[in-house]
């Protein structure tokens, strides 16, 4: 009696595939900047162009291959932690301010009123 466990894990094409049509879909947005426009399409040119690469070995794939597709899905992700962390930055140092101001502006206040 064999027991039949199915495989859930993403194979590195279909990580590019997701990830390609992640970054196709952001550039479809209107309102992007010239060069997040710029950046995201040469971040999906470099996928498509890896995608292009393994699909012309015809499933023939090295671990030199695999290596390398799997370093262009780790570039992509620490482009996007990065671009998170600087707008959690940019939102915690308004958080900041906000606070501040509210501080200062309750405490004139205070003295106004007295």
């Amino acid at each position: 009696m064999a027991i039949e466990t199915q495989n859930t894990q993403l194979s590195v094409l279909d990580q590019l595939k997701l990830k390609y049509d992640e970054l196709n879909a952001k550039i479809k947005l209107q309102g992007l900047s010239k060069t997040v426009f710029d950046t995201i399409a040469s971040d999906a040119q470099k996928i498509q162009d890896k995608l292009n690469e393994l699909f012309a070995k015809k499933g023939v794939l090295t671990q030199s291959d695999i290596n390398d597709a799997y370093a262009i899905l780790q570039e992509q992700q620490r482009k996007e932690l990065a671009d998170n962390v600087a707008a959690n930055k940019k939102k915690f140092i308004i958080f900041g301010v906000v606070i501040v101001v509210a501080i200062v502006g309750f405490i004139v206040y205070k003295k106004i009123k007295k």
